[in-house]
């Protein structure tokens, strides 16, 4: 029972400044602008064959742009 204050204590957290004069280097990330989900969406994949209606054709579109930011 001696021990839980003790656990209580060093259980929290502590904001102390490690290093105040850190800099580290600004990166911007890559962002992907999509559209919305359109309301009728089609798409048939057998293989290597892909037909699709105009919002399949969204869809995929964003799928390949997010794949291709995310490597």
């Amino acid at each position: 029972m001696r021990w839980l204050p003790l656990l209580l204590i060093l259980s929290g957290c502590v904001q102390a400044p490690i290093a105040p004069n850190l800099k580290l280097p600004e990166q911007s990330c890559a962002r992907l602008d999509m559209p919305p989900i359109p309301q009728d969406v089609k798409i048939e994949i057998h293989g290597d064959n892909v037909t699709a209606n105009e919002g399949g054709l969204t869809v995929l579109r964003g799928y390949s742009q997010a794949r291709r930011l995310l490597r």
